[in-house]
């Protein structure tokens, strides 16, 4: 009996070292596990900018009818830098009105809790009320939201943009739509959220003109980069009594400034190839037989002029890009003729109504300051 107590007991040393030993061995993987996992997090600058703020957008009617709603189109470009800073990782965004619970509340709110208020003022408040008139659409159906993609460059990486067209529906119920302010919002979805506000105008002008906020422009060289975008109507048969429809509508920016002004014809003549010509005025005097530009600059006593001519057909979306030296004195013009039929013959008769520009003026900037009508 004693033999077999020393075995049994023999038997359960052994039992109790290999427990032991397993035990012991877990316990040290265990702490080589811990010792080797690490938990790394990077945090990403984010540098976002859009060309929606001051954008005029033109509405026209669906149909005759008097209860038609208005439809307008434009092209919202987002880009992934601010100045020379760029984000160094896809930005993920959509564009969209307020919803109605926001119109409601007076302000949005993004994940982190931070508030914008929709409401300062009474001018506010009649933004808010005709934003509750709108719908918003991505012109290309099923598509909802946008990326604009990193692209790197060695241990950097490049400023990158991203274009979409939208619908804007105005239900007018029976209501004339002239011209309104509403609002727009940005919202980033990756790497974070991010709501950018911004507000739009509407009209149902032939002609709108719109023009890159003076209070934010791109600066290359110590050139101020601005673009002017101008949008013509899909008719011009309410223009002017007599108006020869089929005819290009004369639209001309000019540009005056203490230094000088530099049209990049180059990067507007891609854009339009195929659809404009780069002609100088005809010798006959038929200017509107084509659509075409053409471009032109002078000097005087330290005054520069810089102007552009365009002859756009209906249902236009010109974009234009100049480079003004230094913030000095200077303004942009625009103006617009007509095509006209009296008597047999054609002449030019001026227009005046353009979204964007003052009515009297013409006026779209100014030393920093943005006109209207």
């Amino acid at each position: 009996m004693k033999r077999k107590s020393k075995v049994l007991s023999l038997i359960l040393l052994l039992v109790l070292a290999l427990l032991t030993a397993i035990a012991a061995g877990t316990s040290v993987s265990r702490y080589v596990f811990r010792e080797q996992d690490q938990i790394t997090g990077s945090f990403t600058d984010l540098y976002f900018s859009h060309d929606g703020q001051g954008r005029v957008v033109l509405m026209e009617p669906e149909s005759s009818s008097e209860n038609s709603n208005y439809v307008g189109y434009f092209t919202f470009t987002a880009n992934n830098y601010e100045g020379d800073n760029v984000t160094p990782r896809n930005i993920e965004y959509r564009l969209r009105l307020p919803t109605q619970t926001e119109l409601s509340n007076g302000y949005i709110m993004d994940a982190w809790g931070t508030e914008q208020s929709l409401i300062n003022s009474e001018e506010d408040r009649v933004t808010v009320s005709n934003t509750q008139k709108y719908e918003l659409a991505y012109y290309d159906d099923g598509v909802n939201s946008s990326t604009i993609a990193a692209v790197p460059d060695g241990e950097n990486f490049l400023p990158n943009s991203h274009s979409d067209m939208f619908t804007l529906t105005r239900n007018a119920d029976g209501e004339r739509l002239e011209d309104e302010t509403i609002y727009l919002i940005a919202e980033i979805t990756y790497p974070y959220q991010e709501l950018h506000l911004f507000t739009v105008n509407t009209s149902t002008n032939l002609l709108t003109v719109s023009a890159t906020p003076v209070r934010d422009p791109e600066t290359h060289f110590s050139y101020t980069q601005y673009w002017v975008n101008v949008q013509t109507a899909r008719s011009f048969e309410n223009a002017v009594e007599g108006v020869y429809t089929d005819s290009p509508v004369k639209v001309v920016l000019t540009w005056e400034a203490d230094a000088p002004v530099i049209f990049d014809s180059g990067r507007f003549a891609a854009a339009t190839e195929g659809n404009m010509v780069n002609n100088v005025p005809y010798v006959d005097g038929n200017q509107w037989s084509e659509y075409r530009w053409h471009a032109d600059s002078t000097s005087e006593n330290g005054r520069y002029t810089n102007t552009v001519t365009l002859y756009l057909p209906q249902g236009s979306d010109a974009r234009l890009y100049f480079y003004v030296y230094g913030q000095n004195s200077f303004s942009l013009t625009a103006q617009a003729w007509f095509q006209t039929e009296t008597g047999g013959t054609y002449g030019a008769e001026q227009y005046y109504n353009i979204a964007g520009a003052d009515a009297k003026t013409g006026i779209v900037i100014q030393d920093g300051a943005a006109a209207g009508n």
